[in-house]
C-alpha cells in the first residue's frame, strides 16, 4: 500500500517524482523534498493508516504550494470513490494537526500534514 501510494503522487505530480522519500531526508537537495511516513490504525478488510508528509523547502511559500498541490489530489469528499492504484484501493481526507518549523540548520521551511487513508488491497494481493 506504501509504495502504491507513493507512486500515485509522483504519478499525478510528476514535479515531485524522485522527491519523495521514505522515513526523512538525508541531504535535501534544492527546491521541494517530501519524507513521509505511513502509521497503521486499523486493520481488516478495509484497513485505515495515517500518511504523514513533510515537505522540506527552501522558502515557506514554495513548501505551501505543494502541501495544496498534494492536497488537492488527497483531500478528498467523504463520499468520493475509492481511488485504484497498483494493488491498491484507497480514499483519503485531509486531517487535522501538522505544523511549521524553520530548520536552521538545513536553513529549510519543514511543513507537515496528516491524511487519513482508508485502504484496501485489490484481490488479496
Amino acid at each position: 500500500m506504501e509504495l502504491d501510494i507513493k507512486n500515485y503522487i509522483e504519478c499525478m505530480i510528476p514535479e515531485f517524482a524522485s522527491r519523495l522519500y521514505p522515513v526523512m531526508v538525508v541531504d535535501p537537495d534544492e527546491g521541494i523534498n517530501i519524507d513521509y511516513t505511513f502509521t497503521d490504525i486499523l486493520s481488516g478488510h478495509l484497513s485505515q493508516s495515517q500518511l504523514t508528509l513533510n515537505v522540506i523547502s527552501d522558502d515557506y511559500d514554495s513548501g505551501m504550494d505543494a502541501h495544496n498541490k498534494i492536497a488537492k489530489l488527497l483531500a478528498m469528499e467523504e463520499d468520493a470513490p475509492f481511488i485504484s492504484y497498483g494493488d491498491t484501493r484507497f480514499r483519503s481526507v485531509l486531517s487535522s494537526g501538522g505544523g511549521r518549523i524553520f530548520n536552521e540548520d538545513l536553513q529549510k521551511w519543514e511543513l507537515k500534514r496528516y491524511y487519513l487513508i482508508d485502504w484496501r488491497t485489490i484481490n488479496g494481493k
